[in-house]
């Protein structure tokens, strides 16, 4: 069985869990042993699960990619081989958002990793260092929730957010160190995850 079927029957064996979310309690390790699997198929691609609204809509798979653009092909072939299934979809995220209008008012949607929720509108950071030669930037992205998940979920998270929030090609291209910490009761002195793309747009030494 290919890497890209493994996946698939992963996915299949596990859906009904990954619907019902009361129904087991740890569903991040559930999340960890699908991200195992695809990455598998093909490493630094990860997946996030939307959920319906109360008016019935699909369950929704998106698989996004990582720093290599090349790796579209990839995506767009696994997704050629996913099942047909009456309640769930399935696409690839590969372009940065237009309109942050949703995540400046704070009433974006949640991005659900198992029992773990959170927004972009939740997450600031600040730049820890810069290198003029590369045009790159360490940066620290401060969350909720920090302590009370495992590391590996939250890197898989909010890599996600970021690659939604400014496309992949710009997320790589401009953050070269990412790490992560709770984020304080005083936030003075952090900038707004929205305001991220602006940021490394117009930054200058001068």
């Amino acid at each position: 069985m290919s890497t890209h079927d493994l996946f698939w029957y992963w996915f299949k064996e596990n859906h009904q869990h990954l619907e019902n979310q009361q129904e087991i309690i740890n569903l991040g390790g559930l999340f960890l042993e699908g991200h195992t699997k695809l990455n598998n198929y093909c490493p630094d691609l990860s997946f996030i699960i939307k959920y319906p609204s109360q008016n019935g809509k699909k369950y929704k798979l998106i698989v996004t990619a990582g720093g290599d653009t090349n790796l579209a092909i990839k995506i767009k072939y696994l997704i050629s081989k996913a099942p047909k299934m009456l309640n769930w979809k399935f696409a690839a995220k590969l372009q940065p958002m237009s309109n942050l209008s949703k995540i400046i008012d704070g009433t974006d949607p949640l991005y659900e990793f198992g029992d773990f929720k959170i927004k972009i509108s939740d997450l600031m950071f600040a730049p820890i260092n810069y290198c003029p030669i590369a045009e790159v930037f360490d940066i620290t992205v401060y969350l909720p929730g920090f302590w009370k998940n495992p590391q590996e979920l939250l890197y898989q998270a909010v890599t996600i957010m970021l690659e939604d929030l400014l496309g992949v090609h710009l997320a790589y291209a401009k953050i070269n160190h990412l790490t992560l910490e709770q984020i304080p009761k005083n936030t003075e002195g952090l900038i707004p995850a929205h305001d991220m793309e602006y940021f490394f747009r117009t930054f200058t030494l001068e």
